[in-house]
């Protein structure tokens, strides 16, 4: 047996002892409820703000990206701006989610949904988008793992022996220790994946030949062993002018539209009822800003705009399955000179793909316990119980996703896109419930319905028999389409119906309460909407168009300031003022600082709570 599997086994075996370990210990600790779904209330900051990354961005970006970027070139290189569009979700929501959940005791999304509209159907609702988005999304990550093990010992072990292997250590951890378990492994998969990035970015720009020849291979040989001819380069270093009319299929074909919408799509990852949960889960909103900030946008963003780019720049031959990425091949290059650090590299790997994995599975066997079976079938069920459903739902999500991985591997990577298109059409009822009164139940209700339709006919219209568009037509990503379906119908709705607005009125009052800004500062509030809306139109909109072209020539590299391909010095200095947004909003607005007045549950026993949540059922 070769150095490298010897190294691969040993370390992962340490690694999933240490999680097998953390669920023993979370399952000594959760003695409620409460314990054992939300941990108690009790996230610390520090872990919150490790965890909440890892599971934002597990491992898809590092397995996916470089691969993406040595296909297609740098129009791919935007994806690690989802280090700043994903935390953007958290910043509109978490902190009045936090606020509402603190004072009514609210677990899960669904119960605040359902209690805020009076409405039974949201609360169905969401349990749908909950298992549409996790069951696709873990399957993807699982297959991801297994194709990496299988990559790493030489088809030693099979795809499906990698993904049952992970399976089972996630089901047993997370079924046993509940979300607390899953947030301190989370915390520590953090750590493991922005090492690994960091540790295979390096060594990948040492492979390359330095920071010069990396500029020349990501922005002119991209896809291929030699430069291209000068009318083929533009398509690998700037994005193209114009939208197709027909249908999309990649940032390269579609352009600033596609872009742009693609992006919506990721930030359905924090408008997933798994983020409403984590939200309410944390001890206070101190870790919010910071998470947002400076761990996703500011030291994440850096890692994954080089490391991605680096790798995506050593790629082999592209469209490969998940797993089958220059990561992975950059690993089977050091083998013989360093199977320790691929041992231990693949476990940053492992781990980054595993964060995720546990919180989807975790969460999302919460949402079924209490807004599914404890809701509509058994209103008493007890502590034990709960633990017990929420148990055997992390089962049946864990069995979806291997049934979803093992069947469906032709469009496992189409399913995964389509789950956070699924994510972002959450955006209405979040709207409603922190924003905005005057969206009426009928209308919400019905536009989720509509979004979630209308997702799957423009994502895959296969899967209902309809093949006349194509996927993403007009090169608009589904979650584009959805939303926009999702937003039309929720407005002319909540125009043509009426509802007790008043009562509705509980919530903002609340949140308007703890989260509204001193006079001084309302001021800045059409600042707030200028700033944010230039940057997604120039950063990751039809007008990041001009990035590449606006710095100097894509096809002539003397024209390259500071060497460097425009369009990824437009990205580079995008980013920055990303961050310069995120800081703004965060903080000078206070979209996600602590409030100044603590906010006064009105029950401080989990049975009290229970006991109100059973007098809000419809």
């Amino acid at each position: 047996m070769e150095a490298k599997i010897i190294w691969l086994f040993v370390f992962v075996a340490l690694y999933w002892a240490y999680c097998i370990l953390s669920g023993v210990k979370g399952s000594i600790g959760a003695r409620t409820a409460s314990d054992y779904l939300l941990a108690g209330r009790r996230i610390s900051p520090s872990v919150f703000v490790l965890a909440t990354t890892a599971v934002s961005f597990s491992g898809w970006i590092l397995m996916a990206q470089p691969g993406m970027v040595h296909a297609d070139g740098l129009p791919y290189a935007y994806l690690p701006f989802c280090a700043i569009v994903v935390p953007f979700t958290g910043l509109l929501f978490f902190k009045r989610q936090w606020i509402i959940g603190k004072r009514f005791g609210f677990v899960t999304p669904g119960e605040m949904l359902s209690y805020y509209f009076r409405s039974g159907a949201i609360r169905l609702l969401v349990v749908l988008v909950a298992l549409v988005f996790s069951v696709p999304y873990l399957a993807v990550l699982l297959r991801a793992a297994g194709f990496l093990v299988h990559v790493l010992t030489d088809g030693l072990l099979s795809v499906d022996a990698g993904m049952w292997g992970l399976a089972v250590v996630l089901f047993f951890y997370v079924a046993a220790g509940g979300l607390r378990a899953v947030a301190e492994v989370a915390a520590v998969q953090c750590i493991l994946l922005a090492a690994g990035l960091v540790i295979v970015g390096g060594l990948a720009l040492h492979e390359i030949g330095g920071w010069t020849a990396l500029a020349q291979d990501v922005g002119l040989a991209a896809g291929s062993d030699t430069a291209l001819a000068p009318e083929a380069a533009g398509q690998h270093t700037a994005l193209p002018r114009s939208i197709l009319l027909g249908s999309g299929g990649s940032f390269a074909a579609g352009g600033g539209v596609m872009l742009l919408t693609a992006m919506l799509a990721l930030m359905g990852i924090q408008a997933a009822p798994a983020f409403s949960m984590w939200a309410f889960a944390s001890r206070d909103p101190a870790p919010f800003a910071p998470q947002q900030v400076w761990a996703s946008a500011l030291v994440l963003g850096i890692i994954l705009l080089l490391a991605g780019a680096m790798l995506g720049a050593i790629g082999g031959p592209p469209n490969q399955e998940a797993g089958a990425t220059p990561a992975a091949q950059l690993l089977d290059l050091m083998s013989a000179a360093w199977p320790w650090l691929v041992g231990l590299l693949a476990v940053c790997a492992l781990a980054a793909l595993q964060a995720a994995g546990a919180a989807y599975m975790s969460t999302a066997g919460g949402t079924i316990t209490r807004d599914l079976i404890r809701h509509f079938f058994v209103p008493a069920a007890g502590y034990g119980v709960q633990k017990l459903l929420g148990r055997l739902g992390a089962g049946v999500i864990v069995l979806l996703s291997l049934v979803v991985a093992t069947t469906s591997t032709d469009t496992l990577v189409q399913l995964g896109g389509l789950a956070v298109a699924y994510g972002v059409q959450m955006f209405p009822a979040l709207i409603a419930a922190c924003y905005w009164p005057w969206l009426k139940r009928q209308g919400v209700v019905l536009g989720l319905l509509i979004g979630l339709i209308a997702v799957t006919l423009t994502d895959m219209p296969s899967l209902v028999g309809i093949d006349a568009w194509g996927r993403w037509p007009w090169t608009i990503h589904a979650a584009g389409w959805g939303l926009v379906c999702n937003l039309a119908v929720a407005l002319l709705v909540s125009a043509l119906t009426r509802d007790d607005i008043d009562r509705k009125m509980e919530f903002h009052n609340l949140v308007a309460q703890h989260a509204a800004l001193p006079p001084e500062r309302r001021k800045l509030i059409a600042a707030a909407w200028i700033v944010a809306l230039a940057w997604f139109l120039f950063a990751v909109g039809p007008g990041a168009l001009i990035g590449g072209w606006i710095l100097g020539h894509p096809n002539e590299p003397v024209t390259w300031t500071f060497d460097l391909p425009p369009l990824w010095l437009w990205q580079l200095l995008f980013w920055a003022l990303g961050v310069a947004m995120m800081w703004f909003l965060a903080y000078v607005m206070r979209m996600a600082t602590a409030p100044e007045t603590a906010v006064e549950p009105l029950a401080d026993d989990f049975a009290e709570i229970d006991a109100r949540q059973r007098s809000y059922r419809q």
